[in-house]
């Protein structure tokens, strides 16, 4: 039986990059390719009929079945259909995009760029490419079950990696850790496998969509219930979240992941998928500096031992750094907070 995709359109804010596809190994094979991306996404190709230009940063949602072969059949996919439609719709008021339970017409696709779509087993976004417009990039989702990252959480977690030993894992058990740019999970998701008791917020409402629908499916499968106390999600902007935290609820650490923007040399090198559209739906983050002064405030004391700031080698090492953690390309700055004992 076929599935049924709808798909959830939405304004979004600036023109994203274009950035070239190269091939590359998208497996997290090393230490640094878990450090360096904040995603963990499952690629996939599609297209769609129809060439047409992109004007306006939207999303949309379709549907596409075909017809069963049996009347048991047919039943079973109305009710997914049914399922997948109230979901869709429930998606679409949330995030106050439009909806539609059809393909729309090839004029009025013309408006959308980014697809969010709603399949039976996950929530998907896609990006239409601005040279082929008929065409889409590979869907971007959350998968804290299955492929790559999840693999690598189970048997290849090391407490000794730079991102580790940066947080301060090992050192004491049921680190709480406040990851204040959840991006697409990845960071939150390899320190809550370590033990850490992370609290994820994310306050664009697309990508919070993403998250929140990776880890409904996480705590749906079997082995998700382990992960409920250690990974918890909030949507909300990062710097108001810190500034309201009552004294008992605040961090041991906070984890900072800014979005850089990235020189014109190296933009070819942004091949993957994850990381093209996270840019393209976020932009860049402007005010990374403020929320890491909010982190650091001495009077507060918002963290409670550290704030980890992850960085691109090819960005100035802060001065105020206590100290860093390196790999081949990315860096971990440790502000300390804890006063020193007396």
């Amino acid at each position: 039986m076929d599935t049924e995709e709808l798909q959830i359109g939405s304004s979004v804010g600036q023109q994203p990059t274009v950035l070239e596809d190269e091939d590359e190994d998208e497996e997290f094979d090393t230490e640094d390719d878990v450090e360096e991306d904040d995603d963990d996404v499952n690629e996939e190709e599609s297209e769609e009929e129809g060439a047409h230009q992109q004007k306006q940063k939207e999303t949309e949602i379709h549907t596409q079945s075909e017809a069963p072969s049996s009347s048991l059949e047919a039943e079973a996919l109305e009710r997914v259909k049914q399922d997948i439609r109230a979901r869709a719709e429930r998606l679409a008021r949330d995030l106050g995009l439009p909806f539609f339970a059809e393909p729309p017409s090839a004029q009025l696709s013309r408006q959308f760029e980014f697809l969010v779509e709603v399949a039976p087993h996950r929530v998907q976004v896609t990006q239409r490419k601005h040279a082929a417009p008929a065409k889409r990039m590979a869907p971007v989702y959350v998968d804290f079950v299955r492929g790559a990252l999840a693999h690598r959480t189970k048997f290849g977690n090391d407490q000794r990696s730079p991102m580790a030993r940066a947080v301060g894992v090992g050192k004491e058990p049921n680190l709480s850790v406040l990851d204040a740019t959840g991006g697409l999970g990845k960071d939150a998701f390899v320190l809550a496998s370590l033990g850490c008791r992370v609290t994820l917020v994310e306050r664009n409402p697309v990508v919070h969509a993403l998250l929140r629908d990776g880890l409904q499916r996480l705590r749906d499968a079997d082995k998700g219930r382990e992960w409920e106390a250690n990974l918890q999600l909030v949507h909300a902007d990062s710097t108001q979240y810190l500034l309201s935290l009552p004294v008992a609820e605040r961090p041991d650490v906070i984890y900072i992941d800014p979005m850089y923007p990235h020189p014109k040399r190296r933009q070819k090198a942004l091949t993957k998928i994850g990381m093209q559209l996270a840019r393209a739906l976020v932009g860049d983050d402007a005010d990374a500096n403020r929320l890491l002064e909010i982190a650091q405030q001495a009077s507060a004391q918002v963290a409670r031992k550290r704030v980890v700031v992850k960085r691109p080698k090819y960005v100035a090492e802060d001065p105020r750094a206590s100290r860093a953690y390196k790999s081949p390309r990315t860096r971990f700055e440790v502000h300390d907070t804890a006063l020193p004992p007396q």
